[in-house]
């Protein structure tokens, strides 16, 4: 979801957090913000995700996340924002999936997680959830 982020901050986005463990992937992010002449408002975090997430110390306009699609962990990441304090109720998630009920069951299971939207693209889905005012 590295084109969200970069789509984000050419429309005017202060700044914008990118996570990812693989050093490939951070090469090619580096490169085309670096090509978009973005790289001075990316803040860019090799490390894996919950690592990166206690390491961001103010709440979230918007997350898009990518997971690995076999891998259980969407949910865990809306779980890891909603415990670190990342996100208020105005804040939207988006996570795309190619399993959307698989991972629409998980997220029911969050109980200050709500599904507001979800999308099909081709073979990818992108659900937005955000947090359940209080």
């Amino acid at each position: 979801m590295e084109q969200f982020g970069i789509e984000a901050l050419s429309r005017g986005a202060k700044k914008a957090y990118f996570c990812d463990n693989n050093a490939n992937a951070i090469k090619i992010l580096t490169d085309n913000l670096n090509k978009t002449k973005l790289i001075s408002n990316a803040i860019i975090i090799k490390k894996d995700y919950r690592l990166a997430l206690n390491e961001i110390r103010e709440e979230l306009d918007i997350v898009f996340l990518d997971p690995p699609y076999k891998l259980d962990l969407a949910a865990n990441s809306v779980e890891l924002l909603l415990d670190l304090k990342l996100i208020n109720k105005e804040t939207i998630i988006i996570i795309e999936t190619d399993e959307p009920d698989r991972i629409m069951t998980k997220l029911e299971q969050i109980p200050e997680a709500q599904i507001i939207d979800k999308r099909k693209y081709g073979r990818a889905n992108l659900l937005f959830i955000k947090k359940r005012g209080t």
